[in-house]
């Protein structure tokens, strides 16, 4: 068995940033095989993905992701879900994968991360009400800073793994046999959203969490407050979470965001 897939879904982004971030994955001392999802337009160059497929059309993110992972099963002990603008240095997930052997009770995990310039991305987060949501959308933050702070979990203490309830689709260290429990992304999510309904699924039955032990540096060019058919897709996907979790009444979102506001690392 292998101890990690790991699967890339591209869109149009250079052939050379995801030949570069197969080689991170080849350098580390795991057994392990690289899957390329292309959702391009045109085709890669190179041959250097032990499994590459061609999409006739753009899939989506979660979809794209779902082939691999679903090839995990019974292949793989673990599974991660990269983006193409994510870096890494060696030994970082070697780190990850020892954090997971010894946590048997870890569903995901997730490393820091970081912007290039070296400031931290605040990507590790309680699970959104859509007024929350509404309030970060619209520029409104200014007039709920301490909402927006809790939100964010800025007074949190991330300098030992703690429990995130909604950990960012960028880098998810996945333990496949989860799967068997939650199943994988929800594919009428083409395009954001799908982590955070991901990540609270497996939250209900097992640690989702952020491990301060492994870093990575993230572009993150945050294009659905940039570009109208982003801003759009994104705002189809929200629509679809709050129709699926519910618009105002969301029991099961107050009881992860409490057991993560309490949770102590052992």
């Amino acid at each position: 068995m292998l101890d990690l897939i790991v699967s890339v879904v591209r869109y149009n982004q250079p052939a050379e940033k995801i030949q570069d971030l197969a080689k991170m994955v080849a350098a580390a001392s795991l057994s392990s095989q690289f899957w390329l999802i292309d959702n391009s337009e045109q085709g890669i160059v190179g041959d250097f993905a032990n499994f590459y497929i061609k999409c006739p059309q753009n899939i989506g993110f979660g979809a794209g992701h779902n082939i691999a992972m679903r090839a995990s099963i019974g292949k793989s002990k673990y599974h991660l879900v990269l983006n193409p603008d994510i870096s890494f240095r060696p030994g970082t997930l070697e780190r990850l994968f020892d954090f997971m052997e010894a946590n048997p009770s870890v569903g995901i995990a997730m490393p820091k991360i970081f912007f290039p310039d070296g400031s931290p991305q605040l990507l590790c987060n309680l699970i959104p009400s859509s007024f929350d949501l509404f309030v970060r959308r619209f520029g409104l933050i200014r007039f709920f800073k301490n909402r927006h702070r809790r939100y964010e979990m800025q007074n949190f203490n991330f300098k030992k793994p703690i429990f995130v309830p909604f950990l960012s689709g960028c880098f998810l260290f996945i333990r496949v046999s989860v799967f068997e429990f939650v199943g994988f992304f929800d594919e009428r999510f083409f395009l954001y959203m799908e982590d955070l309904d991901f990540s609270r699924r497996v939250a209900e039955k097992f640690l989702t969490v952020c491990f301060p032990g492994a870093t990575v540096t993230h572009e993150f060019s945050r294009g659905s407050y940039k570009e109208k058919r982003l801003i759009f897709l994104h705002l189809v996907s929200a629509i679809k979470y709050f129709c699926k979790w519910g618009w105002i009444f969301d029991s099961k979102r107050l009881e992860l965001n409490r057991k993560a506001i309490s949770f102590r690392t052992p």
